[in-house]
């Protein structure tokens, strides 16, 4: 991978550097959660939660993290210069199978540990999201529906071909996450870049479904007729078209669009309702907080979120006030020239 960085159009010099520790890597890591991407592999939309060192009855997990849906993530940290480097995956399986022991019938002895483990308190958008957080947390801890994932600077392909073995043929999942570090004069930059979620993705867990263009494409043909059936199939055809149709994994049908930068900026169920990213956690998605901020600007101007509402104040995002179904056809088409604007421009 080549990196060049210029300052004032001068080329400055990159080289490529060792974490000096995995203490390093492990706290870097903390202070930046927001590098797991968390949409490419789950139901959730971000970490809401996270801490180091979480007490298992064997041990205690590098870092436990937790996302807005209720995900739970074990996450082992490692350096490709350990000399014990391979034995990084059957230690976080180690301490998976320690969690479910631990906590799998005990919800409140976890939710004890995790209040005294948490820096901060928990934050939520509103009492719904904290019910469904809380929920699904207790389901996924009680059923062992977890994450695991092993972030190194460098993952061995002996690992590589361990996370691809479990993640095919077993309906665990593993996700591998590269971190490599590189220096300039006075910048640290961190590339991260995951292994096996595509993998993971084809094993069948739970009631969730993969949603590729093809299957919500018909599932939609298969609703009765009407002005969403139309409206879905528009707007499904159109984001297809630009480039900008992401699959969900989800137990509902709804499909993505996706976010100038990376992940996703508008979520679409089959119902009709749009769920759109602006909060001020989703900044890596756009080209500038300015950006984020236009864009919530026009779903005001349309009427399609309250006039006061702040984004910087707003965590993640929120459900528009209208369904497909309920624009007028004037509406309905400005609202598509706002995505056209503020997603496919960079």
């Amino acid at each position: 991978m080549m990196i060049v960085v210029k300052r004032d159009g001068v080329t400055i010099s990159v080289k490529s550097e060792q974490f000096p520790s995995e203490d390093h890597l492990r706290e870097l890591l903390l202070n930046n959660i927001t590098l797991i991407p968390v949409e490419d592999i789950s139901d959730d939309s971000y970490i809401i939660a996270s801490c180091k060192e979480f007490p298992v009855s064997d041990g205690s997990i590098d870092v436990l993290a937790l996302g807005n849906e209720g995900g739970i993530y074990l996450i082992e940290t490692g350096l490709y210069r350990n000399p014990e480097k391979r034995k990084v995956l059957s230690q976080v399986l180690d301490y998976a199978s320690a969690m479910w022991t631990t906590y799998g019938n005990n919800f409140t002895k976890f939710k004890e540990e995790l209040m005294r483990k948490l820096a901060k308190p928990l934050r939520f958008d509103d009492p719904e999201s904290e019910k469904r957080f809380w929920s699904n947390l207790m389901m996924n801890l009680n059923k062992a529906y977890y994450t695991v994932l092993v972030v190194m600077d460098a993952i061995p392909s002996s690992v590589k071909g361990m996370i691809q073995f479990i993640n095919r043929f077993t309906s665990f999942q593993i996700i591998g996450l590269e971190m490599r570090r590189y220096l300039t004069q006075d910048i640290e930059i961190i590339i991260s870049d995951i292994f096996g979620a595509q993998i993971s993705k084809e094993i069948e867990r739970d009631d969730r479904v993969l949603w590729t263009y093809e299957k919500i494409e018909e599932q939609i043909r298969s609703m009765e007729d009407s002005p969403l059936k139309h409206r879905l199939i528009k707007i499904l055809r159109w984001a297809n078209e630009n480039k900008l149709f992401v699959e969900s994994y989800a137990k509902r049908p709804c499909f993505a669009l996706k976010a100038p930068i990376r992940g996703r900026a508008v979520t679409i169920g089959e119902d009709g309702s749009i769920y759109c990213c602006f909060g001020k956690i989703e900044d890596p998605k756009y080209p500038s907080a300015s950006a984020r901020h236009a864009f919530v600007d026009e779903l005001k101007a349309l009427k399609l979120l309250p006039p006061n509402i702040n984004p910087d104040e707003v965590r993640s995002g929120k459900n528009l006030t209208k369904k497909l179904h309920e624009l007028t056809n004037r509406d309905f088409d400005a609202l598509l020239k706002t995505f056209e604007k503020h997603l496919l421009s960079i």
